[in-house]
């Protein structure tokens, strides 16, 4: 246990040097690129691999917008995600 309040926090792994450790919850969110209005918000069990939420992410958009999303912005943690709906645009190591 790591919060006596807050139950559903979790250790999560960064992978960096410097903050090797988070403590909290996941949360997988939907922006609109242009007006950066949030579509769609979902809290994560555990600390699941970004990889794997990203479909139901897009479905939990699709459901509450009803609109099919036609491109995705992603961070280098979604690569390998396996998503075939929309297009896919990858952040790139700078």
């Amino acid at each position: 246990m790591y919060s006596v309040h807050e139950s559903d926090v979790y250790c999560v792994a960064k992978g960096k040097a410097r903050h090797p450790y988070e403590f909290g919850s996941k949360v997988a969110l939907a922006v609109t690129h242009k007006q950066g209005l949030v579509v769609s918000m979902q809290a994560l069990e555990r600390a699941a691999y970004d990889g794997h939420t990203l479909g139901a992410t897009l479905e939990k958009c699709k459901e509450l917008s009803g609109k099919q999303v036609k491109r995705v912005f992603v961070d280098r943690g979604y690569k390998g995600h396996g998503v075939t709906q929309c297009a896919s645009f990858e952040s790139r190591k700078e």
